[in-house]
């Protein structure tokens, strides 16, 4: 039986409003407005039937899901590997500077679909990919047949699903970054990923050309079952 997955990023946090660089998992809370996006998460996910939210370790992934658990009458679990893509030595980078690079990276890892690009001391897309894929795959065969929600983070969701499902290819995100609580829509069924949304769109509408099942989906499914292998780096998970 299908899983269906909500993925939703985490709510505005100040980490975001000063465009800090950061691995840390704590001393990154929602601001006002992140609350409320937050909320308004809970009040669009209403009415579908979610057993389960699980979050990311971070502070404001952790706060996006308590809201919307809270809200809602949900349990709430943290898993690890739900990070964003690890900076490594920048972090404490700041500012108009940080984010001029962190729009080169994404340009670098979806318009030229180069995932081996990455952060020095930190991760490249690939590894952020494989290890926040291998989270999504642990949470899939806990909860076959329902449908649970995860707070993550929109490199990670990016990076994941269009590494993960076929029908999603890495240059379709180039312009697509998802926002503040927006949602992304994947299902697992018999070993195979596809994505039914993104930020409420079907990926069949993003253009005309077909999607391509390319070598960065056949290198990711190590067993050729839909999943990732378990010899992951233990590092990736810190």
């Amino acid at each position: 039986m299908a899983t269906r997955i909500i993925l939703a990023r985490h709510g505005e946090s100040t980490v975001n409003v000063i465009m800090l660089a950061t691995d840390d998992h704590e001393n990154n809370p929602l601001t006002d407005l992140g609350s409320s996006q937050a909320a308004d998460l809970a009040a669009r996910v209403h009415g579908e039937p979610i057993s389960k939210i699980y979050t990311s370790p971070t502070q404001r992934a952790r706060e996006t899901g308590s809201i919307v658990a809270a809200e809602l009458g949900l349990p709430i679990a943290i898993e690890w590997g739900l990070e964003e893509v690890r900076v490594g030595r920048h972090a404490g980078e700041v500012g108009e500077p940080w984010m001029l690079r962190v729009k080169s990276d994404f340009r670098r890892w979806f318009a030229d679909e180069d995932l081996s690009h990455g952060y020095d001391g930190g991760e490249t897309g690939y590894e952020a990919a494989r290890r926040t894929a291998a989270a999504l795959h642990l949470i899939a065969e806990r909860h076959e047949g329902e449908t649970v929600l995860v707070v993550s983070h929109g490199g990670a969701i990016a990076l994941t699903v269009s590494t993960l499902c076929a029908n999603v290819r890495l240059r379709d995100l180039d312009t697509r970054h998802v926002a503040n609580c927006a949602t992304v829509e994947v299902t697992f069924d018999s070993g195979t990923w596809t994505c039914l949304a993104w930020m409420g769109t079907a990926p069949e509408d993003f253009s005309d050309d077909d999607a391509t099942t390319d070598v960065l989906h056949r290198d990711f499914d190590d067993d050729g079952d839909g999943s990732v292998s378990q010899g992951l780096d233990a590092g990736l998970r810190t």
